[in-house]
Order: C-alpha cells, then structure tokens, then sequence
C-alpha cells in the first residue's frame, strides 16, 4: 500500500532569487530574516570573536584555522551547508516521486544499490554526502517525513514584510508539520560565545551560534504560521550535523515564549 504523500500548495508569488541573492514577491525584494535579526540581536557577532564556552581543543576557532593555514574552516561550513540544502532537496523530491521507499535508501548504498529505483535516481543517493545519509538517519529515528525543502515563507507586521525559507517540513505520526532547520559544520565552536550579550529583551542570552539559530527557528515558525494557518505545527527542531553526528535540539522554552517576533524586530523596545 503506497504511503500517504503530503504537498504543500504555496499560491503566493514569493520566491529567492538565487543570482540576486533576495526573496521576491512578484517584482518587489521582500527583506530577508536573517539579516533582520542579525542587525536587531546581534549585530557584533564574529565568530573568531567567540572564545568563551571553548570545547576541549582550548583553541578558538580562528586560531586553529590559522594552524591549518589552509581555506577557512567558515568558509568551507558554508559550501558544505550549501550542498547539503542541494542533497537533502534532491532526496526528498526521489522520496516524493516513490513514496513507498524505505528511508534506508537514502543512508545505505548497498540498499541503494539493490532498490528498484532509477539508475539515475541512484546515482544521486551514491553521490550525496554522509551528512545527508546521516540527516536520513535522523529522520528514521525521529519518524519524521520530510515533504518538502526550501519552502518560502513571508510574514506580514503593520507596514513590513520580510521573508525566509524553511530548510525542512516534515509532517510527523499525528500529521502534525514539523519544520528542521539544517546547520551544517561549526565544529568545535557551536556553543561558544562573544563577551557580549544578545540585545534587549534578549539580553540574558550568549550571543552564540546555537543561541541565533534558536532565533532563526522560533521566528520562521512564526512567519510559516502566518504564512500556511491551515496547517499544525508540532515541535520543530534545529538538527546541527557534524560528519555523521546529528545533534537535535527542539526550541527552547525561552524561544516558545516570545509573543511577537515580529514585534520584538521592528518595534522599538522600552530600556529595562
């Protein structure tokens, strides 16, 4: 019996224009999240600045790339990062087209290699990286399918409209959506910070890489409410994957119980 498949309908003309690098709605660029709350939360972020909370090396990040004396380790986090999406989203759109398929396929290449899938549908799987077997992994552990990747999303306050996209939405056992946000590398420097705080309100917070993206997620589920009412979400996750390890962490209480991101981003907030 085939398994259910679930699409998502997106109506609106909202899109990323990869050459031009921004979101567009129609012909009007629609400003992106991430930038919003970098300018908001923290603005003097760096990552060779975040020495504190060091991991067991006791080398910051940017020493050690220095000692490698090769491309940066941030650099090529990012090329990974891209890849992946790439990887991830081929494998998905195979898992749509045949949704009977174990998700073993897409982690096992002897599986693979022995499905009855198309020669060049295997030839994507046998490409893909082991954190993309290891993402498949996940996915089977967590019993979560994913139904779609890259997924814009827009959200509306008073006279601003910006927009993002979701890397991953699954649905779960009870059809609720689970959105994943996808964050590859950072190795050794995930949880260290600056010697600064996010800005208010958000002040009790380290200004970390793990911290950010707890943003990121809380307030793209936010835009993806807004942006898709009809659907329920469940609980949404940020999977950090390093070489085959998958590090999943839900949204944290503090991130569930802002009211309005929106609000928090764009209007201005009374000194504590």
């Amino acid at each position: 019996m085939a398994a259910a498949v679930t699409t998502i309908a997106t109506t609106k003309p909202l899109r990323f224009v990869k050459n031009q690098k921004c979101f567009k709605h129609g012909d009007t660029i629609i400003p992106g999240l991430l930038k919003l709350l970098q300018s908001r939360f923290f603005p003097t972020y760096s990552y060779t600045n975040a020495k504190h909370n060091l991991d067991h090396h006791g080398k910051t990040e940017y020493r050690r790339r220095l000692n490698k004396k090769k491309k940066s380790t941030r650099a090529i986090g990012v090329d990974l990062g891209m890849a992946l999406d790439r990887h991830v989203t081929a494998t998905v759109d195979i898992l749509t087209r045949f949704p009977e398929a174990p998700f073993s396929v897409f982690y096992d290449m002897t599986c693979a290699k022995l499905s009855p899938l198309p020669a060049q549908d295997k030839n994507v799987i046998q490409s893909t990286l082991p954190q993309t077997r290891a993402f498949w992994k996940a996915m089977e552990a967590l019993k979560l399918r994913p139904i779609a990747t890259q997924v814009p999303v827009m959200r509306t306050y008073k006279t601003h409209r910006y927009a993002t996209a979701v890397d991953v939405v699954c649905t779960n056992h009870l059809g609720e959506h689970v959105l994943i946000e996808n964050k590859s590398g950072f190795t050794g420097y995930y949880h260290n910070c600056t010697k600064d705080r996010m800005h208010s309100p958000l002040h009790a917070l380290t200004d970390s890489l793990a911290n950010q993206h707890q943003l990121q997620l809380a307030a793209t589920r936010e835009m993806y409410q807004q942006h898709f009412p009809q659907h329920t979400l469940g609980t949404c996750l940020i999977m950090h994957i390093e070489g085959s390890k998958v590090s999943v962490y839900p949204l944290k209480a503090w991130a569930l119980s802002v009211q309005s991101w929106a609000q928090l981003l764009f209007e201005k907030q009374s000194p504590n």
